[in-house]
């Protein structure tokens, strides 16, 4: 159960850094060992499940060009396509 408290907690948090108008991004793949030594969390109690980036969303004009050419619109349905599924 560990893991959906952690996911649950993560939705929420999330949640409210965009209410306060920031932005997050999770991610994995990152060293849970260091995660929990650079926090001073002991590994016997503690479990490092994800990393999420919490800040002020920068312009795109600021990134490098191998950054700037990855921010295209997403490939997703549109919210009012999907919407009209479920209806």
């Amino acid at each position: 159960m560990v893991s959906f408290d952690a996911g649950s907690a993560m939705m929420s948090m999330m949640f409210q850094a965009q209410k306060m108008g920031l932005a997050t991004h999770a991610m994995g793949g990152f060293d849970a060992q260091k995660a929990l030594e650079w926090s001073k969390l002991d590994s016997k109690e503690y479990q490092a499940m994800c990393v999420v980036a919490i800040g002020y969303q920068g312009s795109v004009d600021d990134l490098q060009q191998e950054f700037k050419d990855r921010e295209v619109p997403s490939s997703r349905k549109s919210l009012d396509k999907v919407y009209t599924l479920v209806q």
